[in-house]
């Protein structure tokens, strides 16, 4: 679950730095 929730964080943060 925490992997996931760590995965989920990387994708927004990723997604918000374009």
């Amino acid at each position: 679950m925490f992997l996931f929730c760590r995965l989920i964080c990387l994708l927004e943060f990723h997604f918000a730095r374009r």
